[in-house]
This record gives structure tokens, sequence and C-alpha cells, in this order.
């Protein structure tokens, strides 16, 4: 991450640089070869730091913070693909609580899922999987 925050750095400072140099560089007969040679210097340095890009790595997309927040959005959706399933069969319910753990291989498995609703416990067990599913379902009034 440090390469690419040094190139870019190096490249505003050539393209200030060469900026000012255009503006202070003198009118008339030598103004081409002026910006000639400015313009020759630019790319030189442009292409003097194009080597130290090859230190730049993905690890940043490796962040322990994407990890806890890859987590939380899993366990919303399965939270939200259970209410969308009991409001498309029209159980009314108050809360759902899923319960999950985390396997070795970063997925997640689906422990229990509580629901309060008054609804009979087997109308709500037949809509979030029926009997032989993986995972419990408990329901409370």
């Amino acid at each position: 991450m440090s390469s690419l925050s040094q190139f870019t750095a190096a490249f505003c400072t050539v393209c200030i640089m060469t900026g000012v140099l255009y503006v202070l560089c003198p009118k008339g007969a030598l103004q081409q070869s002026v910006k000639y040679v400015f313009s020759l210097i630019f790319v030189v340095c442009i292409m003097s730091a194009l080597p130290g890009l090859k230190g730049i790595s993905a690890d940043f997309l490796k962040n322990e913070n994407n990890i806890v927040i890859n987590e939380e959005m899993q366990n919303t959706a399965i939270r939200l693909t259970f209410e969308v399933a009991l409001a498309n069969s029209g159980i009314e319910f108050s809360k759902i609580t899923v319960c999950t753990d985390k396997l070795p291989d970063g997925s997640i498995k689906i422990t229990k899922v509580e629901v309060i609703t008054p609804e009979l416990p087997e109308t709500v067990r037949k809509v979030l999987g029926g009997e032989d599913c993986a995972y419990t379902v408990e329901v409370h009034a």
C-alpha cells in the first residue's frame, strides 16, 4: 500500500512542478523548446516511479474488519430470508433470532432459529425447513 501512496505522491508532485514551470516558461521563440524539455522531464519522472508499483499487493483486501462485516451481513441475510419466508406464508411474528456457528473454512452454519409468534409451532417449522432440516426451530408465544 505504501508503494501506491509513494507513486501517487510522486505523480502529484511532478504534475504540480510541471504546471508551475509551464507558467514560468518564457514566451516567444524558446517557448516550444522549453515545453518540450518539461514534457520529457515529466515522462522520465513517471517512468522512474513505475518500478515501485511492482510492490503493490492486494493485502488491504484481507482486512479483519471486512471479515466481521461479511459475517454480520451473512447473518442479516439469513434472518431476512426467514422473515420473508414467514411473511410469504402469512405467518405473523414479532421477532426472529438466528443462531449460527462459524466453521473452520469461514462459512456459517445455522444451528437454531427462534421465532416469537402466536402461530402453531408445526406450521412455523414446516415453513422454515420442515422436520428434517439441519437446524432446530423453536417457536415461542
